[in-house]
């Protein structure tokens, strides 16, 4: 991926984005992250992160979901491989309010079911692995970390998929992270697939004055999920990183590609770009 800096005659300072694959002509994209991307379809799809649809780069167009509403949201996407060639995609729309959160298509061609919402409630991250002493019935694991009106928390989910259907079976077993804040997030940290250990980080905050941030210790990436959440230990830092001696207000906070470092923009404030790791 490349970003062209250019300036004008008249001082004038525009940017543009573009991506190739392999030996392909680049194109230019509306993106600036690529969050995954797979060859399916007999094209190669992107998944861009922030507020984007899966992308189709031969044809240089978004896969929107059959019947999407969304305002903003963070995608994220997860391809799962089955016997016969036949895999199927996982399209999350992470805080993507009320709305559908969830949408899945088979990897033969593009053939979207019936999106689906994890429970009335904005998802943030998840890990997911197949159950293998139920194989042939279509099940997965997920560890979800959400918010409800409340609380931030970390809760337990079995997931069917299998062409034509996707349902989730919440389950009573969850545990609190934190009393939520008007602005919350929470990630897993960014892994590679020889890491067998997971942490998670949030951060909630109503404004410059609340801020709290936290994570979790370690959870082991092959243990049951449903057993793993008893052992979850969850540390709050209950005071804030930094002291601020003006009004100021956080224009926007987020993670780093998904790992410990956090960075958020002030409002009227020379030192706008702030940068600490947990």
């Amino acid at each position: 991926m490349e970003k062209e800096i250019n300036r004008t005659s008249s001082g004038e300072i525009i940017t543009a984005n573009y991506i190739k694959i392999d030996n392909s002509a680049r194109k230019k994209v509306e993106f600036e992250q690529v969050e995954s991307y797979y060859s399916m379809f007999d094209t190669y799809v992107i998944c861009p992160k922030g507020s984007y649809h899966p992308y189709n780069f031969n044809e240089g167009q978004y896969i929107v979901p059959n019947n999407f509403n969304g305002e903003n949201w963070d995608l994220n996407c997860y391809r799962i491989e089955r016997e016969n060639n036949l895999g199927f995609l996982l399209v999350f729309y992470f805080m993507n309010g009320s709305n559908k959160n969830l949408y899945l298509t088979n990897t033969k061609n593009v053939n979207w079911y019936d999106g689906m919402s994890l429970e009335d409630v904005q998802i943030y991250h998840y890990l997911l692995r197949y159950n293998k002493y139920d194989e042939g019935k279509h099940f997965y694991q997920m560890m979800g970390i959400l918010k409800n009106d409340i609380n931030m928390e970390v809760r337990y989910y079995i997931m069917t998929f299998k062409e034509g259907e996707q349902k989730s079976y919440s389950s009573s077993k969850y545990k609190t992270i934190i009393n939520a804040g008007k602005f919350s997030q929470a990630t897993f940290k960014n892994i590679s697939e020889n890491d067998k250990i997971e942490h998670f980080y949030y951060f909630t905050y109503n404004n410059i004055s609340d801020l709290i941030t936290g994570y979790s210790d370690g959870i082991k990436k092959d243990y049951n999920y449903y057993s793993a959440l008893d052992n979850i230990k969850i540390t709050k830092n209950e005071y804030p990183h930094l002291e601020f001696f003006n009004d100021m207000e956080i224009e926007e906070m987020n993670f780093l590609l998904n790992n410990k470092f956090l960075y958020y923009k002030m409002k009227e404030c020379l030192w706008n770009n702030l940068l600490w790791n947990f």
